[in-house]
């Protein structure tokens, strides 16, 4: 993700993937601002490749700290700083599983090392890059030169992501209240089969009296006898 830093505002402003990066003439029209692009960043991976290949001085700074995920999972980590001969270009490095730069800084005004390196580690860190809990060596800054822009690159962060996730609660909110409210479904009824007339004796009315000639066949019916039991001798 490409950050644009402005000193002079409270809020650090990322630029989507669809604006465009800042080019030499974009950077002369708005001197106060810093561009860093990390190396995860896929949108801008031909602009990181292009700054990572400039041609780096030999100087470099270094400080060196502890990052921890859990009990079993930590280490140590060193982070190095290099630039161009004219201090435009700035290269932040990790060292821990081999080296790597993990972001490549455009300045177009006066900065120095310790804003870089902060606002660069800061940069990396949002992206889930490597980063530091706690600091164990500052080796080649001085500590209450980079503190106060160390603080002020994860305050901003943090302001960041609270703004970030109220737009999306609030991109959310509006997106509810427009959508319209749920209707009561309405299943038409289809018209019930005209039934067969049922037998009175299944609908349970009055049962008709038995006519003369079903009367005068029982008569005739023979009946049952009581069988004869055979006499015992």
């Amino acid at each position: 993700m490409t950050h644009t830093i402005h000193p002079c505002r409270s809020v650090l402003a990322y630029s989507s993937h669809s604006m465009k990066i800042p080019n030499q003439t974009d950077l002369a029209s708005n001197h106060d601002s810093l561009v860093i692009v990390t190396a995860y960043d896929k949108a801008q991976e031909k602009l990181f490749r292009r700054i990572k290949r400039k041609k780096w001085s030999k100087t470099s700074h270094v400080l060196r700290g502890e990052w921890s995920q859990s009990m079993y999972h930590q280490g140590n980590i060193r982070f190095r700083v290099r630039f161009t001969e004219d201090r435009r270009y700035w290269a932040l490095y990790s060292e821990g599983f081999g080296r790597k730069i993990e972001a490549v800084v455009v300045a177009n005004r006066p900065t120095s090392v310790d804003e870089v390196t902060a606002e660069a580690m800061q940069a990396v860190e949002d992206a889930d890059g490597p980063y530091i809990d706690v600091m164990v060596d500052y080796e080649d800054f001085d500590p209450e030169t980079f503190r106060p822009f160390r603080k002020a690159a994860r305050e901003r962060s943090r302001q960041r992501k609270a703004e970030l996730q109220a737009a999306l609660e609030e991109k959310y909110r509006q997106a509810a209240a427009q959508s319209p409210a749920p209707q009561p479904s309405v299943q038409a009824q289809s018209p019930r089969p005209a039934s067969a007339p049922q037998h009175p004796a299944q609908s349970g009315g009055p049962q008709p009296a038995p006519n003369a000639q079903q009367g005068e066949n029982q008569k005739h019916l023979p009946h049952a006898q009581p069988s004869e039991k055979p006499e015992q001798p």
